[in-house]
């Protein structure tokens, strides 16, 4: 299991994206952190450190200290968070919080991390993007990386356009695919006005608006999802939506043969492989 986070803010000249966990205790990866003065604006932090120009792909790790006692005896629970954020500054602190219901006075301060991206002028545009995942003993993500998409004719988008590669632990690959739907800094090429996203180094291309692509070891599909799109070409195979976009459309493979198992039930789906229509099993 794990979380993709993808945050698009635009106005002012100060974004800051918070993130919490639990009790416990936190190590850092791929962060150069000083201590600093205290964040401001208020804040109930204390122990702030910061790294002014930390490279995309540092993580923060938890190490859940269950408080309550609600784990089994000895669980080794963690919580990941990996931040792909371009052009951002890095926080690590302690934030203060009550502890307790609304019958004890307990408080406690627990670990806070911080992106913030500033700008010189307004209005500021951020793509805050980030991996959270939660795992006992080990992490399932053995790795994240941050990979450019482009428009119909291979022209990148800025910085608004999402796709991430987790490589897993046990040998195979996810790849997420969340376009701009908005457009709202009116950048080009525009997903409003192309309705594509090509990335090459998987060689995926989609007029959908958001995509889960996962490939076995060997690199040959293991299931594609699409939402509000019309087709999706993948590993030697086009799958096409029926008149309008499928809202969902999920499908697995099986020995290499593709089965509908999510979406709507009267969805008509066709699927090719390297150009020759192929038939599918369905799911409902």
């Amino acid at each position: 299991f794990y979380m993709i986070d993808v945050f698009r803010v635009v106005g002012g000249m100060d974004h800051a994206k918070f993130m919490h966990s639990h009790f416990g205790r936190i190590t850092t990866n791929g962060l150069a952190l000083v201590p600093t003065t205290s964040y401001g604006a208020g804040m109930q932090m204390r122990r702030v450190a910061v790294d002014a120009a930390p490279k995309p792909g540092w993580w923060v790790d938890w190490d859940i200290e269950d408080r309550y006692k609600l784990l089994p005896h000895e669980a080794d629970v963690h919580l990941r968070y990996t931040d792909l954020t371009a052009e951002a500054q890095a926080y690590t602190a302690e934030g203060w919080v009550a502890a307790g219901g609304y019958d004890t006075n307990e408080e406690a301060w627990i670990p806070r991390v911080i992106t913030r991206r500033t700008g010189a002028s307004a209005p500021l545009a951020s793509t805050f993007v980030a991996v959270v995942e939660p795992y006992t003993d080990s992490p399932n993500i053995a790795g994240v990386r941050r990979l450019s998409v482009a428009g119909a004719d291979g022209t990148p988008y800025g910085d608004t356009g999402v796709a991430v590669e987790l490589d897993l632990a046990d040998g195979s690959a996810h790849l997420v695919l969340a376009a701009d739907v908005e457009n709202a800094v009116e950048s080009t090429p525009s997903f409003p006005d192309d309705r594509a996203m090509v990335q090459a180094d998987w060689g995926v291309r989609t007029d959908a608006e958001f995509c889960l692509i996962c490939r076995f070891p060997d690199g040959t599909p293991e299931r594609l999802v699409f939402c509000n799109g019309s087709f999706i070409e993948f590993g030697g195979v086009k799958v096409v939506a029926g008149a309008s976009a499928s809202e969902l459309a999920e499908i697995a493979f099986e020995d290499g043969v593709p089965r509908v198992v999510g979406g709507a039930p009267d969805q008509v789906l066709r699927f090719y492989r390297d150009g020759t229509e192929i038939l599918v099993r369905n799911a409902h």
